[in-house]
């Protein structure tokens, strides 16, 4: 729905028959029929725990990331260049389950239409402390085509994860040149709670406008500048220090939307006073040049 035109190529892994560890395999095997295929984006509304042999079960320590045999099939398809977006699932408040654990992986919570969480949609941090799920979308009475070709409403977190796919197959579009990693990490970045994560809407709902902007200030031409652009501390609670430009130049600090919050000349101790700053991310500028920094 978020990215209409785009080819799909759809792999069955789950055997609705029987619960057991072979599924994992089974979902390695279409990540890697995917890489073969070209695929660019992975939609996963699969999770696995608990199977039909109790010695099979996953323990939470094992849901560190990259232990389990599903984790490490999306940590590997991510370093082949797909981007794998997978359901948080809906035993909330209870955990996720793996392939959702993986450190490459974006996994999705549910809200309602309103930016509710939503009750149902499971809940992080994995094994490894990892802010899981990594973002939010609508999941909760979300409008869905039915079998029958009706519009009606559903929910689950197998409807937020494909809608925030679509959305990741037109950043994609968009910056052609960018690392999966980059457009992950914008992904992130743009979350409306990207300062302060919780284990259930991890950094917030996405935002594929900020997203967007993000890897556009990333893709100028650094090249051409004289002289590296550099901030610390990154994230900064009280004085971001300034280096690689002289007192007295214009700074400007805007948000992630662009609007201006601040315009001040860099003081001879090279620092900002940002304390009263939300929280949240903001722009740099000097001139052509921009860094982002966090603000908590």
């Amino acid at each position: 729905g978020g990215a209409p035109m785009v080819d799909v190529a759809l792999y069955v892994t789950e055997d609705v028959f029987s619960e057991t560890l072979a599924e994992e395999f089974n979902l390695v095997q279409a990540l890697e029929r995917c890489d073969v295929q070209g695929v660019q984006v992975v939609n996963i509304s699969l999770g696995y725990t608990e199977f039909d042999d109790p010695m099979e079960n996953h323990s939470f320590s094992d849901l560190d990331g990259n232990t389990t045999i599903a984790a490490q099939g999306v940590n590997t398809a991510v370093s082949k260049g797909i981007v794998v977006v997978a359901a948080a699932g809906n035993s909330g408040p209870n955990m996720i389950s793996t392939p959702c654990d993986a450190d490459s992986c974006l996994c999705i919570g549910a809200v309602d239409n309103q930016g509710n969480y939503a009750p149902f949609s499971s809940v992080g941090p994995n094994a490894d402390n990892q802010v899981k799920p990594d973002v939010a979308a609508t999941g909760w009475n979300t409008w869905i085509v039915s079998d029958s070709e009706l519009i009606v409403q559903g929910s689950g977190t197998s409807f937020a994860s494909p809608m925030l796919a679509g959305g990741v197959a037109c950043l994609i579009q968009a910056h052609p040149t960018m690392s999966v990693y980059q457009i992950i990490q914008a992904v992130r970045e743009s979350g409306s709670q990207y300062a302060t994560p919780d284990n259930y809407l991890g950094y917030g709902i996405a935002d594929f406008c900020v997203a967007h902007q993000f890897l556009t200030d990333q893709s100028l031409n650094l090249e051409e500048l004289t002289e590296e652009l550099v901030i610390y501390p990154n994230p900064v609670q009280g004085e971001l220090s300034v280096e690689g430009v002289s007192p007295g130049e214009q700074i400007i600090i805007a948000d992630v939307l662009g609007r201006i919050v601040s315009v001040v000349n860099l003081p001879v101790s090279k620092s900002l006073d940002v304390s009263q700053l939300e929280a949240g991310r903001y722009l740099l500028k000097i001139g052509q040049r921009s860094v982002s920094f966090v603000k908590q």
